[in-house]
């Protein structure tokens, strides 16, 4: 990793980096680990940082060296920060494609309960139901009951995937079926 660093770096200033990389790499790597609380990815966060510098290294060049100390911590402690939210991202994709997939038997099946239940009680009750809900179900609701829009015109006009709103469709669903049953309007059939 240091011979990388060095090679795109200009000569003058491969002297100053290498000093820099000796005196300041462990409380650099303590920054990160504060963060990470994992040697791997602190190792990975400093790797980034000590690379990001190489690559722009102007600004050292032209700090105070009283300055490095602060400099250098604040740069390994922002890509360690980096390296968290990369992280999250990726565990949330692997979340939402862990989920299994909503099928149109199943929103079907929904819909059917929810449809009785519309014809044989109060509406009033269904409405403050759905109005109960979070938004963001309960937008994807009205889009799709009240407008009576599928899943793809909703999908394009929220900007989300076909298969985010057919999910989200499904939970709010679910979610209006529970608050349904709260209030005491329970299907004849059952949902799952």
């Amino acid at each position: 990793m240091l011979s990388l660093c060095l090679s795109v770096l200009d000569t003058q200033d491969e002297t100053l980096f290498l000093e820099i990389y000796l005196t300041y790499r462990d409380p650099m790597f303590r920054s990160a680990y504060d963060v990470l609380h994992n040697f791997h990815d602190a190792e990975d966060a400093l790797q980034e940082t000590f690379l990001a510098l190489a690559k722009n290294f102007s600004p050292i060049r032209r700090l105070d060296p009283s300055k490095y100390f602060s400099y250098l911590c604040r740069a390994a402690r922002n890509h360690a920060l980096n390296h968290c939210v990369k992280q999250n991202a990726m565990r949330k994709r692997e979340i939402l494609y862990s989920l299994p997939e909503v099928t149109d038997k199943m929103l079907s099946r929904l819909d059917a309960t929810l449809n009785e239940i519309c014809r044989k009680n109060d509406l009033e009750t269904v409405r403050r139901c759905v109005q109960e809900l979070p938004m963001t179900y309960r937008d994807i609701l009205y889009l799709s009951i009240v407008d009576n829009l599928k899943a793809p015109k909703i999908a394009a006009m929220l900007g989300m995937s076909h298969a985010a709103v057919r999910q989200q469709l499904h939970r709010g669903k679910e979610m209006l079926l529970e608050s349904l049953k709260k209030e005491g309007i329970v299907p004849n059939e059952k949902t799952k």
